[in-house]
């Protein structure tokens, strides 16, 4: 030490007593590599402190490598310039409470082997704590920093306790091991700040603590966690982080991971995280997009009530246990979800992807028809979705689910798409399941004129035919996603099986429509077969439509009742002849038949009353196959022959129709 040889331990009293005159408060000091007792730091102390405030002063101050033998008691010290603590040893309790550092404030790879205090002092300037070791408990409440703040690599070998702490400025705790209790709850970070690959050992509650920015909790790894109430303003993210996992957890904590409440800004990230044990997302709102990429729920029970205003992504996710989900969003994604037991999705809102989940038990995916309650009856206020028409979740693809083990209940899949679904014939619909209609009104298209018949039908069969040359009003996506007729025959023959096996046989018959109708559109089948499949949709819309097939035979029966009176009933009508013998009492009568005389005329002058009359009596006849017993010329027999014919089966077909929407 200048301008002595020896450092302020070994110096002569004399020498101490010389050296200490010569500084006053705001004095720079080096005595780095110094070993101080207690009383020769108080000496210190008393050599730089400011007589008008009582509170010691440094200017710079270097105790790097130093070593503190007894109780360090740095509080309420004022470090003008930078303070420098680097690989200082302390073993004993030390006390910077209350302390300003208004310069920068290394304490980098410091070993404090007792409990040390920071309570309520203040960083003006980087504050570097990184591979520090701290055996003790570490008491930094109430701390303001106002700059940098490293704390990555310390190892807090009991609590550490940050509780209304201030972090101005970026801060890092990346790598920090905290085998004790970690408290953050309401501390405050204004700048990013990293909790990249820590371990906590023990419950670490950040209750009601905000984060203004990005907050990074990657490949963190977490026995018992609290969240609740917290404010993430900016991204935060918990990629491949770990929950409720060590021997330390503490298995009587309602949730290992409670984030009840907590209020997510920006985007969230829980890609690849896992939850060994009981989670609470009771409460939580997702005001940017929630990523839950392929996370791992191994003991969750309940997911939600939660309200995310962007996109809820759980691709790829996996459920252990039975579990109940509750959720209000935009849009919910389970595309590859495995669920290894039951599941319930009550879902608001929000449209839901579920292609190529994986279901190992039952599966209920219901809409929510009332706002979710929280903790004491609270409401789940999800009006800012209100955009929405109606509350019902709407499922957009099933496309490569095993339907077999799924039941959808009150959803609307009129955006639905079916393509690659297996087991649809096992699909199970409950409630008011709406599907897309048919295009309504008159169509006109140059010359030709189309009307569709109303129905219920699915989304690629929209797509298909907004994509035809015609389409006739009919509105569906991209024609890159089109599927063939004969696909979407297999997806209506499926669906129209399920609603039968459940007794719902009307609005099974929209399905068989569509069957029949992609039947009859299809290229790959015979051209005879279509053309049958052509005819019985012209003249009864496949068995369905009963208007189309009792117009049909009102327009047979005018036509057979025309016909007849032209051109089938007899000028006059046939006359018979006898003859008799007399012989005793013997009477012979003999009946001969004249020969039906052809109508001839104008055409009408054959129109009366009484030929009308006659004609009418064989086309009634005719559509219950029976004959009328009129004597008709060789035209009308072949008439009264083609009506015995066609109208039966048309009645049939009217009555078929019929029957078709009433069964139960």
């Amino acid at each position: 030490m200048e301008p002595y040889e020896a450092c302020l331990t070994h110096l002569a009293e004399a020498e101490k007593d010389a050296y200490l005159r010569t500084l006053s408060h705001g004095s720079n000091v080096d005595h780095s590599g110094t070993v101080f007792d207690g009383d020769l730091l108080r000496r210190l102390l008393i050599a730089v402190t400011d007589p008008s405030s009582g509170r010691p002063n440094f200017g710079t101050a270097r105790f790097s490598w130093c070593t503190f033998h007894d109780s360090t008691l740095f509080e309420s010290i004022q470090f003008d310039g930078d303070a420098r603590f680097h690989s200082a040893h302390f073993h004993g309790a030390s006390n910077f409470s209350r302390s300003i550092f208004n310069g920068v404030a290394e304490f980098s790879r410091a070993h404090f082997d007792d409990d040390c205090q920071f309570a309520s002092a203040e960083f003006h300037r980087d504050a570097v704590f990184a591979n520090s070791t701290i055996k003790g408990n570490a008491h930094f409440s109430h701390t303001c920093f106002d700059d940098t703040a490293a704390f990555q690599g310390v190892k807090f070998e009991s609590a550490a306790n940050f509780k209304h702490s201030e972090f101005k400025a970026r801060s890092t705790f990346a790598q920090i091991a905290i085998k004790g209790r970690g408290k953050f709850h309401e501390a405050r970070f204004w700048r990013s700040t990293d909790f990249t690959g820590s371990e906590f050992s023990l419950l670490t509650s950040f209750t009601k603590s905000t984060f203004h920015s990005h907050a990074d909790f990657k490949s963190a790894s977490f026995s018992d966690a609290t969240f609740q109430w917290v404010t993430f303003h900016g991204e935060v993210s918990f990629g491949r982080a770990k929950f409720g996992r060590g021997m330390f957890s503490q298995s009587s904590f309602l949730n290992n991971a409670h984030f009840g409440y907590t209020h997510f800004e920006g985007a969230s990230y829980f890609t690849e995280t896992s939850f060994m044990k009981s989670v609470s997302f009771r409460g939580s709102k997702f005001d940017s997009h929630a990523h839950f990429v392929r996370t791992k729920f191994e003991e969750v029970t309940r997911f939600g009530p939660m309200l995310c205003r962007g996109s809820l992504i759980l691709n790829g996710t996996s459920f252990s246990k039975a579990v109940i989900i509750e959720l209000a969003a935009r849009s919910v994604s389970f595309h590859q979800t495995h669920w290894a037991s039951t599941g319930l999705l009550r879902i608001r809102h929000a449209d839901v992807d579920m292609s190529h989940a994986v279901f190992s038990s039952s599966i209920i995916l219901s809409s929510a028809t009332e706002q979710f309650t929280t903790g004491e009856a609270a409401v789940l206020d999800d009006s800012s979705l209100l955009g929405e028409p109606e509350p019902a979740a709407r499922v957009t693809s099933l496309r490569g689910v095993d339907a077999g083990q799924l039941l959808l209940n009150d959803v609307d899949l009129s955006g639905c798409n079916f393509g690659g679904a297996m087991h649809l014939d096992q699909l199970r619909l409950e409630g008011e399941c709406k599907f897309g209609r048919a295009p309504t009104g008159i169509h006109i298209d140059g010359w030709r004129i189309t009307r569709w018949s109303p129905r219920r039908v699915v989304l690629e069969e929209q797509i298909w035919r907004a994509a035809g040359s015609r389409s006739h009003g009919w509105v569906g996506g991209s024609a890159s996603n089109t599927h063939s007729p004969a696909a979407l025959t297999a997806v209506y023959r499926q669906l129209r099986k399920s609603l039968e096996d459940s007794k719902n046989e009307p609005d099974a018959a929209d399905f068989y429509y569509g069957e029949m109708e992609m039947r009859r559109n299809d290229p790959s089948r015979p051209r005879s077969e279509r053309l049958l499949l052509s005819l019985y949709w012209l003249v009864s819309g496949y068995g369905l439509r009963a208007g189309r097939a009792l117009a049909w035979l009102a327009v047979s029966m005018t036509t057979t009742l025309t016909a007849l009176i032209l051109w089938g009933i007899p000028s006059q009508a046939p006359a018979t002849i006898s003859h008799g013998t007399f012989n005793g009492r013997t009477f012979t009568e003999t009946t001969e038949k004249v020969k039906v005389s052809q109508p001839s005329g104008p055409l009408l002058r054959r129109i009366s009353m009484e030929r009308s009359e006659r004609a009418l009596r064989v086309v009634v006849n005719s559509v219950a196959f029976r004959s009328s017993g009129q004597h008709l010329t060789t035209s009308g027999a072949y008439i009264e022959m083609a009506s015995r014919l066609a109208e039966p089966v048309l009645l049939g077909l009217a009555v078929l129709a019929i029957r078709s929407r009433l069964k139960r």
